[in-house]
Order: structure tokens, then sequence, then C-alpha cells
């Protein structure tokens, strides 16, 4: 469910949504990342969009989407993000059912942004 560019980690800027799954949601989730994930492709397109499963810790079952920034200007894809994305994207009719089965399966969501230190960095 990723879309991204090669070099995407050397970003200026990473914002990273870490989620929180309710037990026996999985699927509901990636139907409701997937959807996201179309729409972002479309919306964005040139963006990267990652997301990964995490596979061990705690609270699981949880995953995390990265959205790669090159400069400040780019926050402005942040501002469309997920519900407003979906409501823009889908029909009234699919995005009701696609945010009904995000908030069914979603009981967190925190967000980081990181910054990119090519200098304490040792990718190629």
């Amino acid at each position: 469910m990723s879309v991204y560019k090669d070099d995407w980690y050397k970003s200026s800027f990473v914002q990273a949504y870490n989620f929180k799954l309710r037990f026996g949601q999985e699927k509901n989730f990636h139907d409701f990342l997937d959807a996201v994930k179309r729409a972002f492709e479309k919306t964005f397109p040139g963006y990267s969009f990652i997301s990964m499963k995490n596979i061990s810790g705690e609270d699981l079952p949880s995953y995390s989407v990265m959205i790669a920034l090159t400069k400040n200007e780019n926050f402005n894809v942040l501002e469309k993000l997920f519900d407003d994305l979906i409501t823009s994207f889908y029909s009234a009719k699919e995005s009701e059912e696609i945010l009904t089965k995000a908030s069914n399966s979603i009981e967190q969501v925190e967000s980081e942004l990181w910054g990119y230190r090519s200098d304490l960095s040792m990718y190629p």
C-alpha cells in the first residue's frame, strides 16, 4: 500500500502518522488505507506515500504512514489528508463507508514530523 520514489528517505521532512488499531479490525483499516493511497496518488502525484506494519512491540496491531516532503511549501499537502482527502475524492456514499471503516478500526493516531540529517545517516 505504498507509492514512493527510491530516495524518499532523503526528503527534507517526513510526516509520520502512527495508527494503533482495534483488535480484529485490520481488514477495515486496510480498506481505509487503500482508499487513502488511491486518492493521494491521484491528488498529489509525485509525492511519496509509505505504509508499514509494526510487527513487534506493545501496541499491536499498528501501522505507520509516512509522507515525504521536500520543502516547507509542501506542508499544504498535509492539510488535505485523511478526512478531507477522502471526502473530496470519493462520492458522499463512498466517503461515508470509507470513513466509517476508519473510525471502526482506528483506536488512536499520533503524528510526528521528522527531519532528514544526511550528516548523521549512512544511506547512499
